[in-house]
């Protein structure tokens, strides 16, 4: 089933991939791409709810993929689901399936419209799949790209002004959680583990001492 994650994670990239290789003057297409990229998504995302044992908590070892991506600091492409993450991931495919249909009169930058709408489902699917933290952030900052452009772009009357103070907040969170992440990786003894959230949660925290800026915790 590992599989499976994988295309409903690539599968809108693979479309966005598709909506900027088509012609803008094609915008029948476009929109007709983005729709069944979108539909076949949610759908994939309906076959992992089939397929799931909602019987068993955790992370279920069929329904997970890890592949060693930067070796040299211990990070992985690892992907699982579980019962929360899930339900969120039939919602996004959901929502976008929604978005797409509501979008369908739009003519204003059409296929750079439906293009960051495909970005914006895989890297929301990536934040919510992603077990190890390096590539839980990586997914989560190129999610922010796509909602700064659609924002600015095609929001409201003061979408210049939102998108701006959108990408303020964000930039600093990200900082911060940038901050955090390698602290924890130099505070875990930058082992194997020290990106995994699988194996931080399920460690003993009360006998981990961390020292930052001098102070232990």
């Amino acid at each position: 089933m590992g599989g499976l994650l994988n295309w409903v994670l690539w599968l809108p990239v693979i479309g966005m991939i598709a909506v900027l290789f088509t012609p803008n003057e094609k915008k029948n297409i476009i929109r007709y791409i983005t729709l069944a990229t979108t539909a076949i998504t949610f759908l994939l995302t309906m076959i992992l709810y089939v397929k799931f044992d909602t019987s068993i908590g955790g992370m279920q070892p069929e329904f997970s993929v890890k592949v060693p991506w930067i070796k040299q600091f211990h990070i992985f492409y690892s992907l699982g689901i579980d019962g929360i993450s899930l339900p969120m991931i039939i919602l996004t495919s959901l929502l976008f399936f929604i978005c797409t249909l509501s979008s369908w009169t739009f003519e204003k930058n059409l296929k750079a419209y439906f293009a960051l709408i495909l970005m914006l489902e895989s890297s929301i699917f990536g934040v919510f799949m992603a077990l190890d933290f390096f590539l839980f952030y990586v997914y989560w900052e190129v999610m922010l790209l796509p909602m700064f452009f659609l924002i600015g772009i095609w929001g409201g009357e003061n979408r210049e002004y939102a998108a701006i103070k959108f990408f303020l907040y964000t930039f600093f969170g990200s900082i911060i959680m940038l901050i955090g992440i390698i602290a924890l990786y130099y505070v875990t003894g930058k082992s194997e583990d020290s990106f995994n959230i699988l194996a931080l949660q399920g460690g003993n925290f009360t006998e981990l001492t961390i020292n930052i800026f001098g102070t232990q915790w």
